[in-house]
């Protein structure tokens, strides 16, 4: 009987909490892959501040739980105040917060085929995946948020930013392509940066029927997608960018020239990554040597190879600042797009 009714008490208690929290919210938060993933993140982040103050970097949410254990249910607040101590503790000692991660860079063709994506992924994981011609709500792939899903597929944090209006890929509303930036790491920022640098090619004309696909015609520009993420205990800036397909040359150099100005405003030293589909088809190596004059290296490291199924070095990442990009490889054994993925082993220095 007593069984009874602790059980009849359980399931109006969750019935008050629903009704309290809301169908939605807890729906979504049932949906959600990883459920302790906030409660890392925020221990990730105070184990980065306790390393970089280590007097003053304990977060004044520890310090008021430690001044109410004096006055208010004292055994209980100290206990929590000795476990979260504890738990930073054996996270430390742990080696928790890496200092060596691996990134991917790939253009996943729209993302069409999301379920071999998907499969590659999986098999060959990394903690930061910088994407390029990534849909949203376009007929050609399904009319799926493609950067969304691959984040809930992945169980990773999701960053996206559209360049383009894709005017043949829309039913009952508009269609994009862009970036998407997924990682495991804590993302602090996210920012888009509009070029100014831009091709004229894509924009549609009067006498150009915009609702065909063969045609391409497009409202937008191009962009980089700006991520500054927590790594190591220190801020790291992510640039994924898709240059200009539609020139020779000068439109990519402006367009990275726009990059590396938007660096300037942090401070020196500040650990960087710059890649994406870079569209170096022409003469690749003025791109590598001009970034490796600025303080760049490669992945790959002086190999300039191609990324693209026909042809073409295309595809990049870089590293500036107190981190170092090595054992770089383009793994064309990976299906799912026209590109082949970039992969890295990336480390604090």
């Amino acid at each position: 009987m007593r069984g009874r009714d602790t059980l009849g008490s359980a399931g109006a208690l969750s019935v008050i909490f629903i009704y309290a929290a809301g169908v939605d919210r807890v729906v979504t938060k049932l949906q959600q892959n990883d459920q302790l993933a906030l409660r890392r993140d925020i221990n990730y982040s105070s184990l980065a501040m306790i390393s970089e103050h280590p007097f003053t970097g304990w977060g004044i949410g520890v310090i008021t739980i430690c001044l109410r254990a004096i006055v208010d249910y004292p055994f209980a607040r100290l206990g929590v105040c000795a476990w979260y101590f504890a738990l930073v503790a054996m996270l430390a000692s742990a080696g928790t917060v890496p200092d060596s991660i691996r990134v991917a860079s790939w253009n996943i063709d729209h993302g069409s085929g999301l379920d071999t994506i998907t499969s590659a992924l999986k098999s060959n994981p990394a903690d930061l995946y910088l994407f390029q011609e990534v849909d949203q709500n376009a007929l050609r792939s399904g009319q799926k948020d493609v950067a969304a899903e691959l984040g809930k597929r992945l169980g990773m944090h999701v960053s996206y930013a559209a360049e383009f209006e894709e005017l043949s890929q829309e039913r009952g509303g508009k269609a994009f392509i862009g970036q998407a930036t997924l990682t495991s790491l804590p993302i602090l920022k996210s920012r888009v940066i509009h070029f100014q640098r831009q091709s004229g090619f894509w924009q549609p004309h009067a006498w150009l029927p915009s609702s065909l696909p063969l045609m391409q015609r497009r409202l937008g520009g191009r962009v980089a997608l700006v991520t500054e993420l927590e790594f190591a205990g220190r801020r790291m800036v992510v640039y994924n960018a898709h240059l200009e397909s539609r020139s020779a040359g000068p439109i990519q150099v402006a367009q990275l020239d726009e990059m590396l100005a938007d660096l300037k405003q942090y401070p020196d030293g500040t650990p960087a990554i710059l890649g994406g589909d870079l569209n170096t088809k022409y003469f690749p190596s003025i791109y590598l040597h001009k970034l490796q004059r600025l303080g760049f290296h490669s992945g790959t490291g002086e190999k300039i190879e191609r990324t693209h199924t026909i042809a073409m070095a295309l595809d990049w990442l870089f590293a500036r600042g107190s981190i170092k990009l090595d054992s770089g490889r383009v793994r064309r054994d990976i299906k799912g797009s026209d590109h082949y993925p970039v992969y890295a082993r990336l480390t604090a220095e």
